[in-house]
């Protein structure tokens, strides 16, 4: 049973484009996988994202959707492990969605790891499921998706979101 997602942030909650502002960077974040984490929080998942680069765009979205947010982090797996150990939850019951070589090291470690579309051949050689969207074009929703309804909980996932999307009416 999954209970913990962790995702990449760059190429796969983006589409791992980095554009340069006047005086900050701007990052693209699709609807889609929105939607998704809120429906897989729905279901009792946690996520957290992850990521190597720092940004103001990556926190505000964070925020937004209302997960845990560390970047800057220089040892992905390092820190899965130290999230793990924190909450009570074994590598077996965490999930990581990756596309990239820094992503390798927790995706070997957890229960399930998932390789967006565009993810390199390494990532996609080690993962249990790629995706067939590509990062930043709702990868995320189809991970979210594969998980819950793997794991039997689309359809309460289904129900929580209706819930709460009647009630922001």
């Amino acid at each position: 049973m999954t209970k913990l997602l962790f995702l990449d942030v760059d190429g796969v909650l983006t589409d791992g484009k980095v554009v340069f502002g006047r005086h900050e960077e701007f990052r693209n974040f699709n609807v889609l996988d929105g939607v998704g984490i809120f429906m897989a929080k729905g279901a009792g998942l946690n996520v957290v994202l992850i990521s190597g680069k720092t940004c103001d765009a990556v926190d505000k979205r964070a925020s937004e959707l209302g997960v845990e947010c560390h970047q800057g982090v220089i040892s992905k797996l390092e820190l899965v492990n130290e999230i793990l150990k924190r909450d009570g939850i074994s590598l077996h019951e965490a999930a990581f969605v990756g596309d990239d070589l820094p992503d390798l090291e927790p995706m070997k470690a957890v229960g399930f790891p998932i390789a967006v579309q565009n993810a390199v051949a390494e990532v996609k050689q080690i993962s249990k499921a790629v995706t067939s969207i590509k990062g930043g074009e709702g990868a995320v929703r189809e991970a979210i998706e594969l998980i819950l309804k793997k794991e039997g909980k689309w359809g309460e996932a289904l129900l929580s979101y209706q819930r709460a999307s009647t009630r922001t009416r």
